[in-house]
């Protein structure tokens, strides 16, 4: 039985399940080494190969009670037509908002076979996540990080109709994002 998914459950445990965001990242030498096999950011995280690799990595080096899929929060906007950058941070380069593409989930399957090869090869619970609404609008309007998110809402007190359109596009895209997670095995997102 999983510590981790006992824990969800709200069932007694002996001790608390430890598991870390970004378990998997540039503080281990392995993950480096499958890093610099590809030229950006992006083409690692859709590597399914180097993804498994990495998403695997913290069972053997941590002794983590649960893994989490190695991806990245923009990678659903991709179907959406949106282009990203990682130049090493993320840039985005979106359509005007009332374009944006409907999310298909096979253009990013490589995400899904990343789950089914790491349920595959691991007993141990898999985490999948998505970014909330609001943050992947914000690197929409901004097309960068932003501390202030100046654009985003400035969007919200001059054009409602428009940030709401944007909101309910993508909250769409990441309800239907994150079923297809749960449908390619993860057990908790």
């Amino acid at each position: 039985m999983s510590l981790f998914l006992a824990s969800l459950r709200g069932e007694k445990i002996d001790r608390f399940p430890v598991w870390l965001m970004r378990q998997a990242g540039r503080y281990m030498k392995d993950y480096r080494r499958l890093r610099s096999k590809v030229n950006t950011f992006l083409e690692f995280c859709s590597n399914v190969d180097l993804a498994v690799e990495v998403t695997l990595l913290p069972e053997r080096v941590l002794g983590i009670d649960a893994l989490i899929l190695f991806s990245d929060i923009l990678v659903p906007l991709l179907p959406l037509g949106v282009k990203v950058e990682f130049n090493p941070k993320p840039f985005l380069k979106s359509p005007p908002i009332e374009e944006l593409k409907e999310f298909d989930p096979a253009k990013v399957d490589f995400v899904f076979e990343t789950i089914r090869r790491v349920k595959e090869k691991s007993e141990l619970p898999l985490i999948g996540f998505a970014g909330a609404p609001f943050t992947l609008g914000a690197y929409i309007v901004e097309g960068q990080t932003s501390r202030e998110f100046l654009n985003i809402r400035k969007l919200y007190h001059s054009d409602r109709g428009k940030f709401h359109l944007l909101m309910e596009k993508l909250t769409k895209m990441t309800e239907e994002y994150l079923s297809a997670q749960i449908s390619a095995g993860v057990d908790a997102v």
